[in-house]
C-alpha cells in the first residue's frame, strides 16, 4: 500500500498551514492556520474493508515542565513519548484519498447532529484535547505541530494509514487513540506511513530529524 500527499513529501518539513503553532519571533509563537493535509492511497491489499489514519509525533519530551522555557533547553538526547494529533476510524474500503481540512474546521450540521457523523469516517478525540470534556465531545479533529521552541529536535510526524479487514472497529464515541491501537489488533493487513518534519526551534535546520545520540 502506498499512502502520498501533495501537501509535502515524505521526510519534508511540513508547510506552516499544517501546524497549530508558528514562530512570532524567536522566543514566542503564535497560532497558526492548523488545517489536516491531504492524503490519497494505492495498491490497496485485498481483503480490505475499511481504513484508519493516526497522526503521531514520537518526539514528544517526556519532562513537559521545561516547554518553552526562556533560558531551558530541551536537549535533542532528553527522553522523548508520543503523542497523537489526529485519529480517524471506519474510512471506507472504496475511499481512495482524504481532503485537505476536511477534519479541521467544523462544519455546519442539523440541531442535535454531531459534526463529526458527517465526514466520511469518524474522528476521535486526539491527545492533546484528550482530559478536555467539553472541547473534546464537542470538536474530535486534527490539531497540527506545536512542538516546543527551545527542543534541539526536530519533531517528526507520522501519518500511517492502515488497511483493516473489518468495515468497523465499533468504537462508541468518544475514543482515544489508544482504543483504536486496541481495536486494531489482529485486524490490520497493511499499513503505510508518511512522515512530515516540522520545528519551531529558529536554530535548527528543517532537515534534521531524530536523535544523533544514543538514549
Amino acid at each position: 500500500m502506498n499512502l502520498s500527499s501533495i501537501s509535502f513529501s515524505d521526510g519534508e518539513p511540513m508547510p506552516v498551514r499544517y501546524a497549530a503553532l508558528k514562530n512570532d519571533g524567536p522566543h514566542a509563537t503564535k497560532p497558526a492556520e492548523n488545517i489536516n493535509p491531504s492524503f490519497s492511497w494505492t495498491e490497496v491489499p485485498a481483503g480490505t474493508q475499511s481504513f484508519v489514519l493516526l497522526c503521531r509525533d514520537p518526539d514528544v519530551p517526556a519532562d513537559k515542565s521545561q516547554f518553552n522555557q526562556e533560558g531551558a533547553v530541551i536537549t535533542e538526547d532528553a527522553p522523548r513519548t508520543s503523542l497523537f494529533h489526529w485519529v480517524v476510524i471506519d474510512l471506507p474500503a472504496e475511499q481512495i484519498d482524504l481532503d485537505e481540512g476536511s477534519y479541521s474546521l467544523e462544519p455546519s450540521a442539523p440541531e442535535g447532529v454531531p459534526w463529526h457523523s458527517l465526514t466520511t469516517g469518524r474522528a476521535g478525540i486526539n491527545d492533546i484535547r484528550k482530559g478536555n470534556a467539553q472541547d473534546a465531545v464537542g470538536n474530535p479533529r486534527y490539531d497540527g505541530p506545536s512542538p516546543p521552541w527551545n527542543d534541539q529536535r526536530v519533531h517528526r510526524y507520522e501519518f500511517t494509514l492502515y488497511a483493516l479487514s473489518v468495515p468497523s472497529l465499533g468504537l462508541d464515541f468518544p475514543f482515544h487513540a489508544s482504543d483504536v491501537l486496541a481495536a486494531m489488533e489482529g485486524k490490520v493487513i497493511e499499513s503505510a506511513t508518511l512522515t512530515g518534519l516540522y520545528t519551531l526551534n529558529p536554530a535548527l535546520a528543517p532537515t534534521q530529524v531524530g536523535p544523533t545520540t544514543a538514549t
